[in-house]
């Protein structure tokens, strides 16, 4: 029992410090995190449509004319997991999802635990953890799937790592169980980077026992350790193959059939993926937090430029119809973003370890086993030198040329989750085994050691740092045109260096003081403790404070405030037409969640639009070619926030009067362009040739009309008196299994075909019947079945395998 109360305190603490940080959530205030916004909007479609029926909208119109939902709020219901992180999540408070910060930290304890740190110091590298600036950034900015997906790397390594430690059957259920959450929390990339991670603990232990001459128990650990991630995977089979299916036509995917994009094709353009690169001048900021300007959710108060710009600023944004709060947050935030001076476009912040942090990272490296500091050693580097992205860019275009799925990710600063895993286990394994050396002069010796290097690096910053860079931006030019004093803001970015290295070096003198007073026998064992993680909170907090603090949260009123219908939406909303089409052009076409709030629109925001569409945007919507907008039924434009009706759009479906074939995929984008008139006109591939019997039609009485419409199902009734017609859908054409889009006339299953690059069409005959469209991902369909039966599988191995725990002892065994 006192060994339970040992290891469950420590935890205790953290999760109150979690909610003292987060408290205002408490009252039911939120974070006004932008991400969130973005994904309210693009989903609600959806999610009205589960409150209505109960059912999930597989296919929403909300946004870029109609997409799969599977990356926009749809749920997955047979999946265990789902159940698991709802319930996990009540541990730690729900309210505003802060128990992210929580797991984060909660993960890291699990993990040194594992790895033979006392409890109380593991509490302190948990606390260091998931109040470093790479997370609190992250989550500030709503990127929460992100930080929720990292947040289980560290207890899913400490599964891995119990299972090689003799504890085979507990390792194995808990990392089922991890693997399960991780892939539920639904981002790729973050458990991608985590495999790097559990394949450097699993050739750590590979060569163990190669010394210990025990391949076998190796072996039989680790093919349990991928059954068990199997296990945990199969589960989440309806959302991976949902996915699967989807991505193949994205910009992830690559599936353009144009020549221009054929250099691309099975994922992002090499240059796109590259452009959140982080220089290897930013990667000072790892160190010393603002070596690069800070960001924008800083504040820049007692600088010179702040004083010659703020009141300036201010005025100039109340006279715009601000209040004095908003001018004054407006005024702050406009003077952070020239002190910036990286090579990215815009960032929140530098990705601060903490001095604290890097002081014991050194330390490790005098104390830590060598195979260990081998293992995590090349995770560091190898997560910087992906993180440098285009700036190391043989390394990093080989990576993209032959890893699997490499290419389909982008942003390579988020390898950084790697470094910001690796750094604190590192430390504080080191800090364990420094506090074990019973030789003082040796202890005295490593210190020193570690305080020359640390203190030295911020030294040559404070004294060189200002000859060490030019402190240009790439905005300066323009700053410097509009009368911005570009001289006097680069003093400041210089002296923002300079006091950013004299605070790090305050707080590694702080830890090596506080190491050197305990190892002379003047701090008790009891408040060493409590001293470290005092400096790990002042140190990180005063940082992270200034990113995400109590100011920050706001009503769920004031959150929502941009999702209020305008006058505008109000208007479009008296229309009693089902489905039709809005373009907001005030907000463009790639950025714009809020429209999609209230109508189906034809922008959006989302990383993973269909490639079709996008091509469209790039040939034809950017460039404002109105007959693509009008068979897309764009049946209201909005400019000033007043709704302009098209007259020209074309509706819900339409039968020509001819047929233009196009050779391949550029002749037929390139033949959208004026003077085509889709009402008159369909372009069809030749491929298609064969599925139509003519090439003109005469469809003078021949009429169709949309007579119900939901997101999964779209029903058509048509009078045909004038023979065979072809009709054209204003609906994405999306095929993703096969045939995901079923249509029927009558109820008999018919095939239709892709259209003016992206639309549904099919020839039609005489009569009057009923067309129907009908979304039916097998992906979904068959994946939610099998999802099922894989989650009480895992339910039954899962508790066999905790049973097998208790019954071998593993329980009683301490871990090493």
């Amino acid at each position: 029992m006192d060994a339970l109360k040992k290891l469950l305190i420590p935890l205790v603490i953290l999760v109150i410090i979690n909610i003292l940080y987060f408290a205002p959530a408490l009252t039911g205030k939120v974070i006004p995190q932008d991400d969130i916004l973005h994904g309210l909007g693009i989903s609600k479609e959806i999610r009205d449509w589960r409150e209505k029926t109960g059912e999930e909208a597989l296919w929403t119109n909300a946004l870029f004319s109609g997409m799969p939902g599977f990356q926009c709020g749809v749920l997955y219901w047979n999946n265990i997991f789902h159940y698991f992180q709802i319930n996990l999540a009540r541990l730690f408070v729900l309210s505003a999802e802060i128990y992210t910060i929580a797991w984060l930290m909660a993960g890291m304890y699990f993990l040194l635990i594992v790895l033979g740190v006392e409890p109380r110091l593991a509490a302190i590298g948990g606390l260091a953890f998931g109040f470093s600036a790479f997370f609190i950034i992250s989550f500030g900015a709503g990127h929460v799937a992100k930080v929720r997906t990292a947040a289980l790397i560290a207890p899913t390594l400490a599964s891995v790592i119990l299972a090689y430690n003799g504890k085979k059957w507990l390792g194995w259920a808990l990392t089922s169980m991890f693997v399960g959450l991780a892939v539920t929390s639904n981002h790729i990339q973050i458990t991608y980077y985590s495999a790097f991670m559990i394949l450097a603990i699993v050739i750590y232990y590979a060569v163990e026992h190669v010394k210990q001459k025990n391949l076998t128990q190796w072996f039989t650990v680790s093919v349990g350790l991928v059954f068990a991630a199997v296990l945990g995977i199969l589960p989440n089979i309806s959302h991976l193959w949902t996915n699967y299916t989807y991505q193949k036509e994205t910009m992830r995917g690559g599936i353009s059939e144009l020549s221009k994009n054929q250099p691309f094709k099975g994922g992002l353009d090499f240059d796109y993926a590259m452009m959140w690169s982080y220089s290897p001048a930013e990667t000072f900021n790892l160190v010393i937090a603002n070596a690069t300007g800070g960001g924008i959710a800083q504040n820049y108060q007692g600088t010179k430029t702040h004083e010659a710009y703020f009141t300036r600023f201010r005025q100039m944004y109340i006279e715009q119809g601000m209040n004095k709060k908003a001018a004054e947050e407006q005024a702050n935030r406009a003077i952070a973003s020239f002190f910036y001076w990286g090579e990215q476009s815009l960032v929140n912040g530098g990705y601060y370890i903490g001095a604290v942090v890097f002081f014991l990272l050194v330390l490790a490296f005098f104390t830590v086993e060598r195979s260990w500091l081998i293992a995590f050693g090349v995770l560091i580097v190898l997560s910087i030198m992906m993180a440098w992205g285009k700036y190391l860019e043989s390394f990093n275009r080989f990576l993209f040329e032959h890893l699997p799925l490499y290419k389909k990710f982008r942003v390579p600063s988020m390898a950084f989750t790697i470094l910001f895993v690796a750094t604190p286990v590192l430390g504080f394994m080191g800090l364990q085994r420094f506090l074990k050396i019973s030789n003082q002069k040796q202890a005295v010796k490593i210190l020193l050691k570690t305080l020359y290097i640390t203190s030295g690096l911020c030294l040559f910053s404070i004294l060189f740092g200002g000859a060490l860079f030019d402190f240009t931006g790439n905005n300066d030019e323009m700053l410097r045109q509009n009368g911005l004093n570009v001289d006097q803001l680069i003093d400041d970015r210089k002296s923002l260096l300079r006091s950013s290295a004299f605070k790090t070096l305050f707080f590694i003198l702080l830890t090596a003081g506080t190491l050197w007073i305990y190892i002379k026998g003047n701090l008790k064992k009891k408040y060493l403790p409590i001293v470290l993680g005092s400096l790990v909170l002042l140190d990180q907090w005063s940082f992270t404070l200034q990113h995400l603090s109590w100011k920050d949260f706001v009503t769920k009123q004031e959150f929502e405030k941009p999702l209020r219908p305008t006058q505008a939406n109000i208007q479009i909303s008296q229309d009693p037409d089902p489905h039709f089409r809005v373009f907001n052009a005030q907000r463009g076409l790639t950025s714009d969640a809020f429209t999609s709030y209230h109508h189906h629109s034809i922008a959006g925001y989302h990383g993973a639009k269909l490639q079709r569409y996008q091509d469209l945007i790039d040939y034809h919507l950017s460039k404002g070619n109105q007959a693509v907008f009008d068979m897309l039924n764009t049946k209201y434009i909005i400019y000033n926030d007043q709704p302009q009706l098209n007259p020209n759009a074309c509706g819900n479906a339409w039968f020509v009067n001819e047929i233009k074939w196009a050779a391949n995929a550029d002749e037929e984008i390139n033949a959208l362009s004026e003077p085509f008139n889709p009402k008159t006109t369909v372009v069809i591939d030749e491929r298609y040739r064969g599925r139509v019997s003519r090439n003109e039609y005469n469809p003078t009485s021949a009429q169709i009309k949309l007579t119900s419409y939901s997101p999964n199902v779209l029903k058509y009734s048509v009078k045909n008196p004038d023979g065979a017609q072809f009709a054209v859908f204003s609906e994405i054409y999306y095929e993703g299994s096969g045939k995901d889009w079923k249509s029927f006339v009558d109820g008999k299953e018919v095939r239709h075909i892709r259209v003016n690059y992206a639309l549904r069409g099919m020839e039609l005959p005489a009569g009057e019947y009923e067309v129907e469209f009908r979304f039916e991902p097998e992906s979904y369909l068959k994946g939610e079945l099998y999802a099922r039966y894989a989650s009480v599988s895992f339910a039954i191995l899962f508790a066999a395998s905790l049973f097998f725990s208790y019954k071998t002892g593993e329980f009683g065994q301490n871990q090493s």
